[in-house]
């Protein structure tokens, strides 16, 4: 089993999407969890607020989860870096 970090890409959308809702679907007890959030599109609008400040975890090349960095300073070239 290999887990790899990456940055996340637009491809990576709908599976992200997925793994999101029904991990906290599930942990929240959601009847079913691919309704969390209802048609809110939670994954693709941070992504397009910041993609390279959405990241992807994968096994073996599917994706088993996803981080959204929130706190982030933005640099004048438009990078943008966690802040500590």
């Amino acid at each position: 089993m290999e887990v790899r970090i990456r940055p996340a890409e637009q491809t990576d959308l709908n599976e992200i999407d997925r793994v999101l809702r029904v991990a906290f679907g599930t942990f929240l007890g959601v009847r079913n969890p691919m309704e969390f959030l209802g048609d809110r599109d939670f994954a693709r609008t941070r992504y397009h607020a910041a993609p390279d400040c959405v990241f992807a975890s994968e096994n073996d090349g599917r994706i088993i989860g996803s981080n959204f960095v929130t706190r982030v300073a933005y640099s004048d070239d438009g990078a943008c870096h966690a802040e500590a």
